[in-house]
């Protein structure tokens, strides 16, 4: 999503500089072509991309990725300032999904230069990290708030992925800063079938089914034994079928379990090449979204909700709030709350009886909410906006 922001700012006339480290994500190794302990320059579609060293996260074990996490935050506090000294900025703009203290550089370096600093929160911290189970709360948590408390009141503007965000944000500093919602968008190209489109092994698969399809990190915060669960409840039902697209930390959790139960209906398909995503989509019958308990989840909206819109099919949710109500509020698809494994049997049988005319009225309310919402027009002029409005009061 970050990708088609930056290109969208450099179409409408700006000149964008990414500041990152070398892609290691998702398989934990450095891509071919770069080099971990290197400082590299490159351009894509007219942004200027800087990536700075880092450690690869390895596998995915909480050390492993904290020290990827952290790598990046001191390589950006040390390197960064000396790649970018003869750049000249207006202001500074930090997309902000887990971890948030990846802000921290950005934060320091531009109330060195005295710049505005816009921060996009994507997670609440350390309300994300405690969800994931790693960390208990106490002195890490409470550190953690002090310095997301400390991030929060050194922005410029903090924009919320959610409405749910914001009364958590007001509740945790202690003066007044800028706030506004800005929802996460979706390239609709990337989660519909391309023109000639073919289907592969897997999308035919999918498509000879009722088949439900989970798309994306398949972590704990997810609650894929909720999935599972719910499986193993219809195991009966042999049209319905469930298809975990992706990968992630609980992958060979999930894979050990699929065998320890038994389960014939759920599939794992590791990692999909992005260019093949619209076509899963499009294979679908239904598309999932599950989350595990817990306030800082029940206020996220998971980002595969606004491709799961733009790809125009009936959406279930196994979740508690924002997305919860988002897709209740606008008839887009079915709830149930979150870690109900018999409740999300009972939504799958009930969309897989549904008339036709029915299942396509949610797929089409889908497609109309994500035009009048998530597009990514909608959501580079809306960010462009608050960037000129800061701008102004500096004037």
């Amino acid at each position: 999503m970050v990708n088609q922001l930056a290109s969208g700012l450099v179409k409408r006339g700006c000149r964008v500089t990414v500041l990152t480290g070398q892609p290691n994500y998702p398989g934990g190794k450095i891509f071919p072509g770069y080099r971990s302990y290197a400082s590299d320059r490159e351009c894509w579609e007219g942004v200027e991309i800087v990536r700075i060293p880092l450690i690869p996260r390895f596998a995915d074990s909480f050390i492993g990725i904290s020290a990827n996490y952290l790598s990046f935050v001191f390589s950006a506090l040390l390197v960064a300032p000396l790649l970018l000294r003869q750049r000249q900025f207006d202001l500074v703009f930090m997309y902000a999904p887990s971890p948030v203290i990846q802000a921290i550089p950005a934060i320091v370096w531009a109330k060195l230069k005295g710049l505005p600093r816009v921060l996009w929160l994507q997670d609440l911290w350390p309300d994300a990290l405690s969800a994931t189970g790693y960390v208990r709360p106490g002195l890490i948590t409470r550190a953690i708030s002090h310095l997301v408390k400390w991030l929060y009141e050194s922005s410029s503007l903090v924009l919320l992925q959610s409405e749910a965000f914001k009364l958590v944000v007001e509740g945790r500093i202690r003066k007044p800063v800028p706030m506004a919602v800005l929802p996460n968008f979706a390239d609709p190209a990337l989660f519909r079938p391309p023109p000639g489109w073919v289907p592969s092994e897997i999308e035919t698969a999918i498509a000879q089914s009722f088949s439900i399809v989970f798309a994306g990190n398949l972590g704990k915060a997810q609650s894929l034994d909720t999935i599972l669960q719910a499986a193993r409840l219809l195991s009966t039902q042999q049209p319905i079928k469930f298809f975990l697209v992706g990968t992630g930390s609980e992958a060979k959790h999930i894979t050990e379990k699929i065998v320890r139960l038994s389960l014939t209906n759920v599939y794992l398909t590791g990692e999909i090449p992005e260019t093949r995503i619209g076509g899963i989509y499009a294979a679908a019958s239904a598309l999932l979204i599950t989350l595990g308990a817990g306030e800082s989840l029940s206020q996220t909206v998971p980002s595969k909700y606004q491709g799961y819109l733009a790809a125009g099919k009936p959406i279930l949710v196994a979740a508690d709030g924002e997305v919860a109500r988002l897709v209740e509020l606008h008839d887009v698809g079915l709830r149930c709350k979150a870690e109900d494994a018999s409740g999300l049997a009972q939504i799958v049988l009930t969309l897989a009886n549904s008339p036709l005319s029915r299942i396509e009225e949610m797929s089409a309310k889908g497609k109309s909410v994500f035009e009048a919402n998530y597009s990514e027009n909608f959501a580079v002029e809306q960010l462009l906006s608050h960037f000129r409005n800061i701008l102004n009061r500096q004037d």
